[in-house]
């Protein structure tokens, strides 16, 4: 069997002339521009064309098919077309198969007699420079494919060799949070003190992550040569290109340094450094490709930036954030000499907002809604008081209502039994004054309170009367029985259900009625769950955590019927 050739031969100069001699315009239908443009002032005539073949030159052309060479460089196989639309149909094949080219041939040679004009007379150095354009433009196209490779082998091969460094830098990290889950007491300032892994442990991890990184640079170090010299072709058959191909050599570059760095300081479950690198190689290439293609409006390099020393800071998680910042408060809560501290008051009053959120499970309790009000206030018990009574009044309209309920509340607890317990009669009549200003009845007033319902009604029963706030609630349930799942849902308890097979894991928490604080109207509500039509107001409560009303409806009848037996 003969071998697979490698690239047909060109077209012969008698075939260059035949063509010429037979077309006057480029063959794209719709497209007016001549074979040769003329030049006002002279009178000269200058290429404004190039061959095309309707089947590939070379196996790695396109539309290309095993056959008789002499069939694929005669007059019937190619096509001549300007040079924008040859590299078009050069570059989408499926856009332009056989059969199109083939019409558009046809066309070509008809309209040529219609208009009886072709370019005849072609001299020596006409054609040599036609067939000179096939062999450039055949080289460009296998140096710029090459690349192409060379670059995507690259670009997957260094996002497969970051997973190694990934995975000792993962365990590094888990093993330090590991240790910092629970202080092991704290110092003379209140401030909590944490075990830490040990010099040598540290060194053992840092030892591991640079030899991970080191494999993944001389794993990448040969691919990384190998698109450099198939980008040192394209710069060479490319010429007007070089601008692209600098940007592109740059983000080679970029790829091999990224992947031998971590930065020890960022998230390291979100490292991303190797995964921009990669995309902008990928975005370097695309625009050289298209730049090499004559497209317009081809993405040109980015401008340098400065060189930044500090590393990029990472987005953080919500909940570390919000830890951090309640051991951050602690000491004020541990001590009574620390000055008050008006930056983190104001941090606390927002990641109030934020515990409204956490149900008050056992696991929760140091970091949920009480919790964190209880911090604030004890961050406050300094200052002067002007600032007190500000910081009273501002938590009054904090929303939603359990946050400003918390917040004067423990407000109330931190000052009741010191010197200044004329802050804790203030913070208690604006506490009584909010719950006694609210609509109950109102969909809207329990908006946001759903997690931590029984904060707004716990505080306030102890301060006035158990019997005021449950008529206050019968009576809103009385004028809108809408509310029910409301109340129901937002003044349940939470419990975590631990796995079966682990029971030291926790599996989900879940709302119950495992006992009934003494202010719930609960004999109001059992009523209004025996009403018919209930079974509709399920869709009224958008929130996701109202999907236990039923069982907890059938837990409130169950109380009700263990208090009468």
């Amino acid at each position: 069997m003969a071998a697979e050739p490698i690239s047909y031969p060109d077209p012969t100069p008698t075939t260059i002339k035949e063509l010429y001699g037979s077309a006057f315009r480029c063959a794209q239908p719709e497209c007016r521009k001549p074979l040769y443009r003329l030049i006002n002032e002279t009178g000269d005539r200058v290429l404004n064309s190039q061959v095309c073949h309707i089947y590939g030159k070379s196996p790695s052309g396109p539309r290309w098919i095993e056959m008789d060479p002499e069939e694929n460089r005669s007059a019937s196989n190619l096509l001549l077309l300007c040079r924008d639309h040859h590299v078009e149909v050069d570059d989408y094949p499926e856009i332009y198969p056989v059969e199109v080219l083939q019409r558009w041939k046809k066309g070509q040679l008809e309209e040529c007699i219609a208009v009886a004009q072709a370019w005849t007379g072609l001299t020596d150095q006409e054609v040599d420079l036609i067939l000179s354009s096939i062999t450039s433009e055949e080289v460009r196209s296998d140096a710029l494919l090459r690349l192409i490779r060379a670059v995507a082998t690259l670009r997957l091969a260094s996002l497969d060799a970051r997973q190694g460094p990934a995975a000792v830098a993962r365990a590094w990290k888990d093993t330090q949070d590991a240790m910092r889950r629970a202080p092991v007491g704290w110092d003379e300032s209140g401030n909590s003190v944490y075990a830490a892994l040990s010099p040598v442990r540290n060194n053992e991890f840092k030892l591991a992550l640079e030899a991970a990184l080191a494999a993944a640079r001389d794993g990448l170090k040969p691919l990384v040569d190998s698109a450099k010299i198939e980008l040192a072709a394209v710069r060479v058959s490319h010429p007007g290109v070089s601008l692209w191909c600098d940007w592109t050599a740059s983000a080679v570059s970029n790829v091999l340094t990224a992947s031998e760095e971590w930065r020890l300081n960022s998230s390291l479950q979100n490292d991303a450094q190797v995964a921009e690198a990669a995309a902008e190689l990928d975005r370097a290439v695309t625009n050289l490709a298209d730049a090499a293609a004559g497209k317009k409006d081809v993405e040109g390099p980015p401008e340098p930036e400065e060189a930044v020393e500090e590393m990029l800071v990472p987005m953080e998680d919500p909940m570390i954030v919000h830890r951090e910042l309640l051991d951050k408060a602690r000491p004020h809560s541990r001590v009574d000499s620390l000055a008050y501290d008006a930056e983190l008051r104001s941090e606390l009053s927002v990641a109030a907002i934020l515990a409204a959120t956490i149900p008050e499970t056992f696991s929760n309790l140091a970091i949920g809604l009480q919790a964190t009000a209880g911090l604030a206030a004890s961050v406050a018990k300094n200052a002067d008081t002007q600032e007190v009574l500000r910081l009273i009044s501002g938590d009054k309209e904090i929303r939603p209502l359990c946050v400003a309920t918390s917040m004067l509340a423990e407000t109330y607890r931190q000052f009741i039994n010191t010197e200044r317990s004329h802050f804790a009669t203030e913070a208690e009549k604006e506490l009584i004054e909010l719950f006694a200003s609210q609509d109950w009845a109102s969909s809207e007033t329990w908006a946001g309170n759903l997690v931590n319902g029984r904060a707004l009604f716990g505080p306030v029963a102890f301060l006035t009367s158990m019997e005021h706030v449950r008529e206050t609630l019968g009576e809103a349930l009385r004028r809108n029985p809408n509310i029910i799942e409301l109340l129901v849902v937002s003044c349940a308890t939470w419990r975590q259900q631990r796995r079966s097979d682990d029971p030291s894991q926790i599996d989900s928490v879940v709302r119950v009625y495992a006992d009934l604080p003494e202010w719930f109207p609960l004999e109001v509500t059992v009523s209004e769950l025996g009403k018919p039509g209930l079974n509709g107001l399920a869709s009224r409560v958008e929130e996701p955590s109202n999907a236990g009303f039923s069982t907890l409806a059938d837990q409130l009848l169950a109380l009700r019927q263990a208090r009468e037996s």
